[in-house]
């Protein structure tokens, strides 16, 4: 759960209609195995007149047990459940009630687990050390039908995602190398050559060569629509750009559905 500053989650939640001038209730259960997380969590959520916080557990079980009582939008769980591994937790929840969405949050995490979290049906992964705004922010962009991952989250695991996303529509940019993907998701953020160079651990002129590579394959000749035609043929595969904060987030999901159980 947050703690401390971190990568943002920005995007402007919709106002669905409703028949009245604010939109409904997000229900939202808190898992965590520290009583002090949560308590905390709760705090910053609870500032939030949308959010409603209905629950708390500190155990997989007891996290069930919320969500078969009453009716859950979203849980948010830490991975590291007592009695429980939250992405099983998660897994399950999806499959019983699959209107609830499911926020994963980590210490870190390696490629089979990012993989299970994501056939569990996570609609989120983010770091532990998240701010509170960035928590309010991603929760946001659940509630808008994406799929929300923390930064350094998305780069390392980004050529899974592009490929994944590509070979769903058969899009052009799996073309694009492991790291020809990574240096073009900072280029959507609006990294400059030298912040790209630092990212990644690379010189600026290797960055240089990477974009030479990517506008020949891409067929453009300025970085403007290297990054308008991989934006573009990443919503073609599934995928959607980047947030206002520079934290990535697909959208391959349907319309959220929270508050409309």
């Amino acid at each position: 759960m947050p703690r401390h500053a971190c990568h943002d989650v920005s995007r402007k939640v919709s106002t669905r209609k409703t028949g009245t001038a604010n939109p409904p209730h997000v229900r939202i259960l808190l898992a965590d195995p520290h009583d002090i997380t949560l308590a905390g969590a709760r705090q910053v959520l609870e500032r939030v007149p949308r959010f409603k916080v209905i629950g708390q557990a500190t155990t997989a079980a007891a996290a069930m047990s919320a969500i078969e009582r009453q009716t859950v939008d979203l849980a948010i769980l830490d991975v590291r459940l007592d009695g429980g591994n939250g992405i099983d937790v998660c897994r399950r929840i999806r499959s019983v009630f699959p209107r609830t969405q499911v926020l994963l949050l980590i210490d870190s995490i390696d490629e089979e687990s990012f993989v299970s979290a994501l056939q569990a049906g996570t609609a989120g992964i983010l770091v532990k050390s998240v701010g509170g705004a960035g928590l309010v922010r991603a929760i946001e962009a659940v509630c808008d039908g994406h799929i929300v991952f923390d930064r350094s989250i998305f780069l390392h695991f980004a050529p899974q995602l592009c490929t994944q996303a590509a070979g769903k529509q058969g899009s052009a940019r799996a073309d694009l190398s492991v790291q020809e993907q990574r240096v073009m998701a900072l280029v959507t953020e609006g990294k400059t050559n030298k912040e790209i160079a630092v990212a990644l651990g690379l010189s600026d002129k290797t960055v240089k060569n990477y974009l030479y590579r990517v506008y020949d394959k891409l067929q453009v000749t300025r970085r403007a629509q290297a990054t308008k035609t991989f934006i573009e043929r990443t919503r073609a595969a599934g995928a959607f750009g980047v947030t206002d904060f520079g934290c990535p987030f697909l959208s391959p999901r349907s319309p959220s559905t929270l508050s409309q159980n």
